[in-house]
């Protein structure tokens, strides 16, 4: 979420280039394992994806627009543990969260770590 707008529209090289001046090398959750979706699994999926550059920019500019819209990343998780983690829930309720489910359910390891 910190990523600054002005750098994702500029081609995936703008926002990897972000990233990697402004991770901390010992990121919460880094190497973190669940065998079902749960609330530290899929946070550590959510910043991993985003520091390890799996979607390229506009993906990620939508991503945290809806994000944005939920409140920040830890809400946008809390949300969806509120929804047991249920992709099909989490399109009923619709909105920024149905679309945030959307665009998170084609990142493997997301769909893995956030959805059961």
């Amino acid at each position: 979420m910190t990523i600054p707008d002005e750098a994702l529209p500029k081609g995936d090289e703008a926002p990897q280039a972000w990233i990697a001046q402004h991770t901390p090398t010992n990121a919460p959750g880094e190497g973190q394992m669940t065998t079902m979706a749960s609330f530290w699994g899929c946070s550590a999926a959510i910043a991993g994806m985003i520091a390890g550059n799996v979607v390229g920019a506009a993906k990620l500019l939508k991503i945290k627009q809806y994000m944005k819209a939920l409140g920040g990343v830890k809400e946008a998780v809390q949300l969806m543990w509120g929804a047991s983690f249920s992709y099909e829930k989490m399109q009923a309720l619709g909105g920024a969260l149905g679309a945030l489910a959307a665009e998170l359910a084609g990142v493997s390891s997301i769909k893995d770590q956030c959805f059961e």
